[in-house]
């Protein structure tokens, strides 16, 4: 996994603690209510989310999916990111086992 790909996960995994109306998109999951209210949600229904163009403070681009593929990719990118954090720590001898 490159620089790229862990900067744009966490850049993405950033906009979980704002609000939906300063993230464009999904709001963030809470532990007491996230699972039950995300299954009464249409995982069919669209959402749309502005994303910066990395290395710009103005060009952004529109970004739609349903539901489903963005906890697809929420769940995806949180397993990267533990797996990169796994390797790193069993790199310089901190990780586990």
């Amino acid at each position: 996994m490159n620089l790229r790909t862990v900067s744009a996960a966490l850049l993405l995994l950033g906009t979980w603690g704002a609000t939906p109306a300063q993230a464009g998109g999904l709001p963030p999951a809470s532990a007491s209510t996230g699972n039950a209210a995300a299954a009464q949600r249409d995982p069919k229904e669209v959402i749309c989310e502005r994303q910066d163009d990395t290395g710009s403070r103005v060009a952004a681009h529109k970004v739609c999916k349903t539901r489903a593929e963005w906890e697809a990719q929420r769940v995806e990118t949180q397993r990267q990111l533990q797996q990169e954090v796994v390797s790193k720590g069993t790199q310089t001898g901190l990780g586990p086992g």
